[in-house]
């Protein structure tokens, strides 16, 4: 018999250890990837205006908070020796 797997399970112990080393780079890939979807918004014939801006709003409020994560997790990007800016 094979015992069930609980909240402390071995490879929920991993993934928890993974997750808390979060690094700043990948928090600011994942801000870029969401405001290039900001600007294909225009290009899908299957929302109306109102559906974009609101999209607009919550991608937007997402690469915010992504970049702010970044911010706080690690050191600031930088780019030629200044920081870069959102």
């Amino acid at each position: 018999m094979v015992p069930a797997k609980g909240l402390a399970s071995p490879d929920r112990r991993v993934y928890s250890a993974v997750m808390d080393e979060i690094d700043p780079h990948t928090l600011r890939v994942a801000a870029d990837l969401v405001r290039g979807r900001m600007k294909h918004l225009h290009l899908d014939p299957r929302m109306d205006g109102l559906q974009r801006l609101g999209a607009a709003r919550v991608l937007r409020q997402l690469a915010i908070d992504l970049d702010v994560s970044a911010e706080h997790v690690g050191k600031p990007a930088r780019l030629g020796g200044r920081p870069i800016k959102p």
